[in-house]
């Protein structure tokens, strides 16, 4: 079974915020790497959880709170 993978992108110009989220869910972790779009050095968060059912619902939340932010997926 994959895991989760997406990638989240914020524009809006009137505010210059441009800013990207990639949530990766490796067996049972979810890895965030966040940040402003064209840094080259993202932060990055690690969550372990004890099971891959819990990473995913973990994720899934994540994607739903920043999709209902503005956020849109990128291919």
């Amino acid at each position: 079974m994959k895991g989760i993978k997406m990638r989240l992108e914020y524009n809006d110009r009137f505010s210059n915020s441009h800013k990207f989220v990639d949530i990766r869910v490796i067996g049972s972790k979810v890895v965030t790497k966040y940040g402003r779009i064209g840094i080259k050095k993202p932060a990055q968060v690690e969550n372990k959880f004890s099971s891959v059912e819990e990473a995913n619902n973990f994720a899934k939340k994540k994607i739903n709170t920043k999709l209902n932010k503005g956020y849109s997926e990128t291919k």
